[in-house]
């Protein structure tokens, strides 16, 4: 389904990471189950699940893996 699709994301970065986890949402609009209306992922990586161990290769592949 999702064969050949292109998105647009943006990732912030607050001041305090790693301690706290990015905000990354999708600017291209995107109809996934793990995607809100607005575009913000909701992966458990990003939320509760955050970890200082998380460095930005695990999370761009934790997005990728969605």
């Amino acid at each position: 389904m999702y064969e050949g699709f292109s998105c647009k994301l943006s990732l912030r970065f607050p001041l305090d990471y790693p301690f706290k986890p990015p905000q990354v949402r999708f600017e291209t609009m995107c109809f996934h189950p793990n995607v809100d209306q607005f575009g913000n992922i909701c992966p458990d990586i990003l939320q509760d699940k955050c970890s200082s161990a998380y460095d930005r290769k695990t999370i761009l592949l934790s997005i990728q893996n969605l």
